[in-house]
């Protein structure tokens, strides 16, 4: 699933660049219309990229009575347990819980 999420990363990113590319030799071009579609490529960049699962980090700063406290490697924002998530509360962000213990 990972490689089919990058692989759909990959072809926003060249479309933006198309559409860079167009505007760059259509001096006439609607700036804003493809301004639009930039901006709404780089919405579903966002969102794909929350779809592959990354490692919380461990506070070790502050915990909490008998759990650990993780930061969200996206948004930064903490959150208590392991494994009780598969996703993010605050912005969505997948988690990879693989070699916790």
């Amino acid at each position: 699933m990972k490689k089919a999420l990058e692989k759909h990363i990959k072809e926003c990113k060249h479309r933006i660049e198309i559409v860079k590319e167009y505007m760059l030799l259509h001096k006439d071009a609607d700036v804003s219309y493809c301004m639009g579609n930039i901006k709404e490529w780089e919405t579903v960049i966002l969102a794909l990229e929350k779809q592959i699962p990354k490692k919380a980090k461990e506070d070790t700063e502050e915990s909490a009575r008998y759990c650990k406290v993780h930061i969200c490697p996206s948004c930064g924002k903490k959150f208590t347990g392991e494994s009780l998530s598969n996703n993010c509360y605050h912005c969505g962000q997948a988690f990879d819980w693989s070699d916790s213990e």
